[in-house]
């Protein structure tokens, strides 16, 4: 075992190259390609406890700019699915649009995001729900070349949703909702 954690250091640091960690390198403005998966939870706040937690999966793709050394916005489309024990569930469809915070290996993102939400279990007469939520997250950057690296992070989204309850196209409330999901994704530079 002693002998397993300076190999992996060793490997660490091989696979970091010495650009990112350079704080002094000249910055360019830029932008990156993204796509990523995501697996987590999502939950109704505890007050409403007649509908069980669920758990679901996210695919995303996107933009982001970098337009100062730290600082970059980032936008996409996002598709999730949430399944609840039974046979309910909700099908998504995201556009978040966030600012970022980033170091060479590590991120903190957060800012609005808006939607369409198909087959909501809330409402069993609902057509559509209009999603409108913010997210937060945090993680972190591994370089694989200069242009190309891998994230991982934690991301949350806290949903509130309007609902289309009848044929005239009234809005009602629907019940918030929040998601908390492990992203894995990859960012290409231009």
């Amino acid at each position: 075992m002693k002998k397993i954690i300076p190999i992996l250091c060793l490997c660490l640091w091989t696979v970091l190259p010495a650009e990112a960690q350079n704080p002094n390198s000249e910055f360019q403005k830029g932008y990156n390609i993204t796509a990523d998966v995501s697996g987590g939870i999502n939950r109704l706040p505890f007050l409403y406890d007649d509908v069980s937690p669920g758990f679901g999966f996210g695919l995303g793709i996107g933009m982001r700019y970098d337009f100062h050394r730290y600082w970059g916005v980032r936008t996409g489309l996002r598709y999730e699915h949430i399944f609840f024990f039974g046979s309910q569930h909700i099908n998504s469809l995201l556009i978040p649009v966030e600012m970022e915070f980033h170091l060479p290996h590590f991120y903190v993102q957060g800012g609005i995001l808006l939607g369409v939400c198909f087959d909501s279990p809330v409402a069993a007469n609902a057509k559509e729900v209009l999603d409108l939520g913010g997210t937060l997250g945090l993680g972190g950057r591994i370089s694989l070349t200069n242009q190309d690296k891998l994230t991982i992070g934690v991301h949350g989204t806290l949903f509130c949703n309007w609902e289309e309850v009848n044929d005239n196209g009234q809005l009602s409330l629907g019940y918030p909702r929040y998601t908390v999901m492990l992203r894995v994704g990859y960012e290409h530079r231009f």
